[in-house]
């Protein structure tokens, strides 16, 4: 394959080099069209990737590096939550707050894949992988990487080999992307992971990103989201898509579509268009999913529940019942964790069995082992 040669070091125009002062990237960055500044909730997280794009605005082409230290320290970002809360779409916030390409790597096996997706994204954006200085490099670029755990290889799902490979990029002085045949620069590059499990990544891996944890919505937070999005809902009708969604942003706005059309289709009010959507998903009073009821239901029935047979038994896959389903039972916005974890599997808590027991559930009681 044959790669452009970049003459000048401005991959994205002579603009992307102009030198601005502090204080118009601060009016920048604080400007209501900034596109961090539409990000609803976890201010802290959104004023430190404020920071980052700070420094990001002062160099040529808005590499993501802090040169202030004497030495280009590459800057790279962990952000760390549970599912739900926003990790992807604040990266893709940052990339576009900085005006860089967009690189999202969803499960790769190899390494020529990563190769490959980053250069079909900067191609797209006509500044493809290039020769520069007489070295196979990479133009700044934002490359996300999300439930990186699963390269770990602790489970039998993970891609293998990948891991090692992201340790070699991902070091400020190393940055190499290798496959033996050729050899990518990647200093350029700004990695952003995102896990809900930090805690089984290798400690050198974790010690090469600033960590930055997202905390759970507020209702307000999730009503606020789904107001935006839909301008016309009243908003004690937004607060109860974001109830009906356990205070998950998606979900929220995914029940807030429903009553638009139901409302329509229907033609009904916005309040009985809420109903009519509850008494369809099998929302109950109390403002729980069928699916999540369920879960309770047949860990009643059976006690303790492993990881593989709750996904037979619920018919839900791995992805969807883990990251979306469950995580409210463990993490509810309010109140105690309604399931519980053991090294044999999931059973109830006595918080959870409580929310049976105000159901009319009959309580099934075990002998102690």
């Amino acid at each position: 394959m044959e790669y452009p040669e970049y003459k000048e070091a401005f991959w994205y125009g002579d603009d992307f080099g102009i030198k601005y002062s502090d204080e118009e990237i601060r009016t920048i960055l604080n400007d209501a069209k900034c596109p961090l500044n539409n990000f609803v909730g976890n201010e802290e997280a959104v004023d430190l990737i404020k920071a980052l794009s700070f420094y990001a605005w002062k160099n040529n082409n808005h590499a993501v590096v802090n040169k202030t230290t004497g030495r280009d320290e590459k800057m790279n970002i962990a952000l760390l939550g549970s599912a739900g809360l926003g990790k992807t779409t604040l990266a893709k916030l940052f990339a576009k707050t900085v005006g860089l390409p967009f690189v999202e790597l969803h499960r790769v096996k190899h390494v020529q894949e990563i190769f490959d997706l980053i250069n079909k994204v900067l191609s797209a954006n006509k500044t493809p992988i290039g020769i520069y200085n007489g070295e196979l490099k990479c133009p700044p670029c934002i490359v996300f990487v999300d439930e990186v755990h699963r390269y770990t290889g602790k489970s039998r799902k993970s891609p293998s080999g990948i891991m090692n490979d992201l340790l070699k990029v991902t070091e400020p002085d190393d940055a190499i992307l290798t496959n033996g045949r050729w050899v990518l620069d990647c200093k350029n590059i700004c990695w952003v992971v995102a896990t809900t499990e930090w805690h089984l990544m290798p400690t050198p891996f974790r010690t090469r990103f600033m960590e930055i944890k997202l905390r759970p919505y507020t209702l307000e937070d999730v009503t606020e989201i789904v107001k935006r999005r839909f301008p016309d809902i009243p908003l004690n009708v937004c607060e109860q898509a974001a109830n009906y969604g356990c205070l998950i942003p998606r979900q929220a706005l995914s029940f807030a579509k429903m009553f638009d059309l139901d409302k329509g289709y229907q033609s009904l009010s916005w309040e009985d268009a809420a109903k009519f959507v509850a008494d369809k998903k099998g929302i109950d009073e109390y403002g729980m999913t069928s699916e999540r009821r369920n879960i309770l239901i047949l860990l009643n029935k059976y006690g303790t529940i492993s990881r593989d047979r709750l996904c037979m038994l619920t018919g839900l896959d791995e992805i969807e019942l883990f990251e979306m389903v469950i995580p409210p039972l463990v993490k509810p916005s309010v109140g105690e964790a309604l399931i519980q974890h053991g090294r044999q599997g999931w059973f109830l808590s006595s918080a959870g069995k409580a929310e049976l027991k105000k159901r009319g559930i009959v309580l099934i009681e075990r002998a102690a082992s």
